[in-house]
């Protein structure tokens, strides 16, 4: 974020120039300044960044200990700077719980070579 390297329009139209630049929300040209200030995909998030400046001064925020804290808390919660601009979604491991097997269920599964049984039996037919 300090050093501008980031994915943003800005960033793109020096060094990438088969991105857009636009930011989502509509803004001509997507820049560090804008997210951090007055992009509105980020509204619900910028309270964190007030918190240590009240008028969102770019150096109070990245020029502090506390602003880089408030920052990375916002780019955690809010997913700005990101290739999406959104949060990642959480994964999760399926479990065996939620599998389901057409023809039948995990307690009919036999392992057979490395397969499961009903797929090695319909290979016999």
């Amino acid at each position: 974020c300090r050093t501008r390297h980031a994915f943003l329009g800005e960033y793109y139209a020096k060094f990438v120039p088969t991105e857009p630049i636009q930011c989502p929300c509509g803004a001509r040209t997507q820049t560090r300044d804008h997210i951090i200030q007055t992009c509105e995909i980020y509204d619900d998030y910028r309270d964190l960044l007030w918190n240590v400046s009240d008028d969102l001064d770019i150096g109070e925020i990245l020029g502090t200990e506390e602003g880089i804290e408030a920052l990375a808390e916002f780019i955690e919660k809010s997913g700005a700077f990101k290739k999406t601009g959104q949060l990642t979604p959480e994964i999760t491991e399926p479990r065996l719980d939620d599998a389901t097997v057409e023809g039948g269920n995990e307690a009919d599964w036999e392992e057979e070579d490395g397969r499961i049984a009903e797929e090695a039996s319909d290979d016999d037919e």
